[in-house]
């Protein structure tokens, strides 16, 4: 990330703080340190997106259930039985966010609440264009809102899989492309995408994680995992045609190097990982086996051995990006 200014600015980033997932609190964590860094003043807008919200609810009962009693009784017993562990985890990442995240106040209607005291408007990273995440198209990712006359609106390495644009008519792309003064993505795919409806050049640039100095993330180390051995499993979704594949590929692994298995997102082990947690596991595992973007992106900043699992499904993009960039295709490979 560059900036010309030579005075000191006040920036405002728009992203997925609030999201109980490692990732998108970690990149959070690091753009803001990595615009503190070019002696900037950064500070996380806290707009509070319905449906994420209402993902990390305690309970999550779909209503269209209440008409099945039986799936209704089903869902609720297990949302009773996973309470400690929602509990204990929505605890963690709040702690995490209070010592480490400069926040705004509360944004819970919309977009004329967005604050109008910074200079800069910053939307990403992460996949804050990926309508599966919030719920439907949100124009406040894609720039819709208004902002002071001589403040500027840019993108950093947001993101979304590439067939989620392809829901978003012709016209409406132009209309929220034309939100941004400047627009960077993560993928080369969305890169290109993009730039059929500008003439504004479209940057691709790395995801704040790997532009933050590692110096920074051992500050967040635990030294708690240090003299453990052990394999880490971190996924970002489930392979539909094998639930259990990351799982099955570890302990195959784990038998060969004598060691155990520590899946970070399995509310069934009944262990609530931080994201210092998080950091720190991946830091010291003797081998990580991620589906997830950022699962990739700290084994590569702990120069930990890693396998990422792509599941040809058409939400692979990053992996690609990664391939490019980072020249770790020998670890990249596809579910069977």
């Amino acid at each position: 990330m560059h900036t010309s200014h030579n005075r000191k600015l006040k920036i405002g980033i728009l992203t997925f703080h609030r999201a109980l997932n490692n990732g998108a609190v970690l990149q959070s964590f690091a753009l803001q340190e990595a615009i503190k860094k070019l002696g900037h003043d950064a500070e996380i807008i806290d707009y509070r997106q319905n449906f994420i919200e209402r993902r990390y609810q305690f309970f999550k009962i779909n209503p269209a259930f209440i008409t099945q009693p039986l799936i209704f009784l089903r869902n609720l017993i297990r949302s009773i039985k996973r309470l400690p562990y929602t509990i204990q985890r929505k605890k963690q990442f709040e702690l995490f966010a209070q010592d480490h995240l400069q926040v705004s106040h509360s944004i819970v209607n919309g977009k004329d609440e967005i604050p109008q005291q910074y200079d800069i408007y910053i939307i990403g990273s992460d996949q804050v264009w990926n309508s599966n995440l919030t719920g439907g198209i949100d124009e406040i990712y894609w720039g819709a809102f208004s902002i002071p006359i001589n403040s500027k609106k840019i993108s950093y390495a947001a993101s979304t899989p590439y067939q989620n644009l392809a829901y978003i008519a012709e016209e409406q792309l132009v209309r929220f492309i034309h939100n941004f003064d400047d627009i960077s993505v993560r993928e080369k795919i969305i890169q290109e995408k993009l730039q059929k409806y500008t003439s504004k050049p479209i940057k691709l640039v790395l995801d704040p994680t790997l532009i933050l100095p590692k110096d920074v993330w051992e500050e967040i180390v635990t030294p708690k995992y240090k003299n453990e051995r052990y394999i880490v499993i971190y996924q970002a979704r489930l392979f539909k045609k094998n639930p259990k594949l990351l799982q099955e590929k570890a302990r195959i692994l784990a038998n060969k190097l004598n060691c155990k298995v520590i899946d970070i997102n399995n509310p069934l082990d009944r262990q609530c990982y931080s994201p210092s947690d998080f950091v720190s596991l991946i830091k010291y595992a003797q081998y990580v086996i991620t589906s997830s973007f950022h699962g990739a992106a700290f084994s590569v900043i702990f120069n930990t051995p890693f396998y990422s699992i792509c599941y040809d499904d058409g939400q692979d993009d990053r992996y690609a990006y990664l391939e490019l960039t980072q020249k770790f295709s020998n670890q990249i490979c596809t579910a069977k």
